[in-house]
């Protein structure tokens, strides 16, 4: 009677050790074809403890050029990840966890990229104001997620025409991996 209890305890200890393993949320390989990897991230209940993220936001972004100003800084660098809104605000939340938890592309001071839907970068700071630019091919609706506040650095987003473009919808994290 007691080896039958074994197989099921075997597969459910694997299930709980496997915990996130299957998501695949690693950098596009756009080595190949400038597409970023199709990922697979369904939905599943499980602690990740600490957010990566203190801020969202929503935006209406048109395709074409966006300018981030940063005001001073003590903090050497702010993560930030596109997330394209096609779903519930809770997966999408989780969509940003694992994604600002993997080793993002480092952008420089004054540095310019092209935004990949579902994808993080890694800004890097001055102690002094910090520009980048950036260019969205893919218009659309989007969560902005950043590792800090946006009031930490006096943060603006512009349009191509020098306009700011404010969020929607912001939202403040409280449970926070990190303290000010």
């Amino acid at each position: 009677m007691k080896k039958y209890w074994i197989l099921p305890i075997i597969l459910i200890s694997l299930l709980i050790i496997a915990g996130c393993g299957g998501q695949d949320t690693a950098a596009p390989d756009r080595s190949q074809n400038d597409e970023p990897a199709d990922h697979d991230h369904h939905s599943h209940d499980h602690d990740h403890g600490d957010l990566p993220y203190e801020w969202s936001g929503e935006y209406s972004f048109e395709a074409g050029i966006y300018t981030l100003e940063f005001g001073e800084s003590g903090d050497p660098s702010c993560d930030i990840a596109f997330l394209l809104n096609e779903g519930h605000m809770d997966d999408i939340a989780h969509l940003a966890h694992h994604i600002m938890e993997e080793d993002m592309e480092e952008i420089q001071p004054g540095g310019i990229f092209t935004v990949v839907p579902d994808y993080g970068y890694s800004l890097i700071l001055n102690s002094d104001e910090t520009t980048f630019t950036f260019e969205i091919t893919e218009a659309g609706e989007y969560v902005v997620f950043l590792e800090h506040f946006p009031h930490e650095f006096d943060l603006k987003m512009l349009d191509s025409s020098g306009n700011e473009v404010e969020a929607k919808n912001p939202v403040e994290y409280e449970d926070c991996g990190h303290y000010h």
